[in-house]
């Protein structure tokens, strides 16, 4: 049986008796099927010349280059090519792929027609040998294969090697070289293992290093242009994160006499050389990311899972009340807020609003206490620091442990993963937002919203418009997602803000005639009397006795509430309609009731 070290004897036949043995050629000893005269193919030897000049370039490489029926250079422009062609002499033949760079409009058209080209020669030459000498010795014979020489290592950062490994009709070998990642961790100090590097390529820094923290080479930084992409990527990457961008090296002819490693600031990385070909850049790690902090959150959920007894009886009901009560610290954060980060007005804050959030779910209750009457905070959390931003980071933060820990609870009983919840809402809120990410075209946030509703409608196949407001809802935040629901989907007509006052006024009038028992047994007392005139005082009246004068103009209360509504009735009607004019004036009505609550509950302490 012939082995795949048997069928790579070309090469071997190219040292033989010259220098390392064929065993010390061999690329690999895997076994190969059997190879008679019907299963030749040909073969393309591919060398890799060095990362530098003559002194690295290996001499195996150009033994292949040279007992080769042809040679091919992927480019003349490089010093290891340079040292190759001066050591082979001029009367090699050898040809390069410098035109295709010269004359193709992409990298990958290049790297196409190299490859195209290679088993073009192959062919070619393996059908010459046949023609010469008996089939079954064509693979045997010296110079029945092309050889293909980069600069280099032919593993490292070489499409065109990829493409031809990838071919069925070829036998590929491969004569390994230094890389100039060798002379980058040589110079830097750096173990690529013991630091997880990433090597990514320039062109595609943006994409390929978007949401990492680094350590990076970023390879084959070739122009200024380049350079300065990879700059403004993490500049903004830095932005987003609050941190200032780290300082690099520019690693520059590395290996050869003009060679330059420059430890500089961010801002000059496209400024200390003129870049080209040979140019590197080493980022070291700047930043913590999402990806990065997502994972060790839940890799620490599932060790408290697996170690912790509390976390460990847990179950979804159980944290329901974790959940609701870690939702309300964070509303509770956001009213402290005077001002939002960068000075923006915070008149919006604790707004309940859709779009752009997910439906909510009805809110179980659970069954089991926390440790030692801990409160619903995560186990483990530091204390609380200071301030009314730090304070929403950590609520926050204690929101997301909840959301992880339902997740990681699915993922236990095998229904989905922490991904699968992230790429679920992401895909959603792309589909929800065709004007972003598709041609539609809206005229105004209302449209927005009006369209988001009819999005949720049509793909949860809701018979009422009402469907999936959930029914353990604070009232006042049911009131208004009811309201912005039937507004958006006009199922409701729109009023204004006088309109609505005047209804407010109305309904506040009739609930002051209201007559309640006396607690103290005497006659009845109209609420909101005054207990030393004896006589209403409704919301909306004149103080000194004239007739109630409601803002605007309205339907009557007679008209509003019918014949005989209760006082229950008619308390809800008068708070749906201040929920109706708080959202028109654009205020969240339980946050600005329960400012007004802390506004009273402060007075009375003072009073006291």
């Amino acid at each position: 049986m012939t082995t795949r070290s048997q069928g790579r004897r070309t090469l071997a036949q190219v040292d033989a008796g010259i220098g390392p043995s064929e065993a010390e050629l061999r690329i690999s000893a895997a076994p190969r099927a059997p190879r008679d005269a019907r299963l030749v193919r040909p073969t393309v030897v591919v060398v890799g010349l060095g990362p530098a000049g003559a002194e690295l370039l290996p001499h195996r490489s150009v033994r292949a280059m040279g007992g080769a029926r042809q040679c091919f250079l992927r480019t003349t422009r490089h010093p290891a090519a340079e040292a190759a062609l001066q050591m082979l002499g001029a009367g090699a033949n050898v040809t390069s792929f410098d035109d295709l760079y010269d004359e193709a409009a992409t990298f990958d058209d290049v790297y196409d027609a190299i490859v195209e080209r290679l088993a073009g020669a192959a062919r070619g030459a393996l059908a010459d040998v046949v023609g010469a000498v008996p089939a079954a010795a064509a693979a045997d014979e010296t110079g029945g294969y092309v050889c293909y020489a980069v600069p280099g290592s032919p593993l490292v950062a070489e499409r065109t090697v990829v493409s031809l490994r990838a071919r069925a009709d070829l036998d590929v070998e491969v004569v390994p070289a230094l890389s100039f990642l060798d002379l980058v961790w040589e110079r830097l100090g750096v173990d690529p293992v013991a630091s997880s590097v990433r090597i990514v390529d320039a062109a595609s820094f943006v994409v390929d290093a978007a949401g990492q923290p680094g350590p990076f080479v970023v390879a084959q930084c070739h122009d200024r242009f380049v350079l300065s992409q990879v700059k403004l990527a993490v500049d903004e990457w830095s932005g987003s994160a609050g941190v200032d961008p780290p300082d690099a090296v520019v690693l520059y002819h590395l290996g050869l006499p003009d060679e330059q490693v420059l430890a500089v600031s961010w801002h000059e990385i496209d400024q200390v050389v003129g870049p080209d070909h040979l140019t590197a850049l080493w980022v070291p790690p700047w930043s913590s990311t999402v990806a990065v902090e997502s994972a060790r959150m839940e890799e620490l959920v599932r060790v408290l899972r697996e170690r912790c007894p509390w976390d460990r009886r847990q179950t979804h009901a159980s944290l329901a009340p974790n959940l609701l009560e870690e939702t309300y610290e964070v509303l509770e954060a956001i009213t402290e807020l005077d001002a939002e980060p960068d000075g923006a007005d915070a008149d919006a804050v604790g707004v309940v609003a859709e779009p752009d959030g997910a439906d909510a779910d009805a809110v179980g209750v659970g069954v089991d206490a926390e440790p030692d009457g801990a409160d619903a905070d995560a186990v483990g959390v530091v204390a609380e620091p200071g301030g009314a931003v730090d304070h929403l980071l950590e609520e926050l933060g204690d929101v997301a442990f909840q959301v992880y820990f339902h997740a990681r609870l699915a993922a236990e009983s095998g229904w989905f993963t922490m991904a699968d919840v992230l790429r679920a809402v992401h895909d959603k809120l792309v589909e929800r937002h065709p004007h972003v990410f598709g041609d539609l075209t809206v005229a105004s946030a209302d449209e927005v919203a009006a369209r988001w509703e009819l999005s949720k409608q049509r793909e949860k196949r809701r018979a009422s418009i009402f469907d999936g407001i959930p029914t353990a809802l604070p009232a006042l935040a049911m009131a208004a997602k009811v309201q912005r629901r039937a507004e958006a989907l006009r199922a409701a007509g729109a009023r204004s803000a006088p309109e609505l006052a005047a209804t407010v006024a109305a309904l506040a009038s009739s609930a002051a005639g209201f007559r309640l028992p006396d607690p103290h047994g005497g006659h009845p007392s109209p609420v909101g009397s005054d207990p030393h005139r004896g006589h209403p005082s409704p919301v909306g009246s004149d103080p000194h006795g004239g007739q109630p004068s409601p803002v605007g103009s309205g339907p009557s209360a007679e008209q509003l509430v019918g014949s005989g509504p209760s006082a229950e009735q008619l308390v809800g009607r008068l708070l749906f309609a201040a929920v109706d004019l708080a959202r028109l004036l654009e205020v969240d009505a339980e946050t600005a009731l329960r400012i007004t609550v802390d506004e009273f509950r402060r007075q009375v302490d003072r009073g006291r």
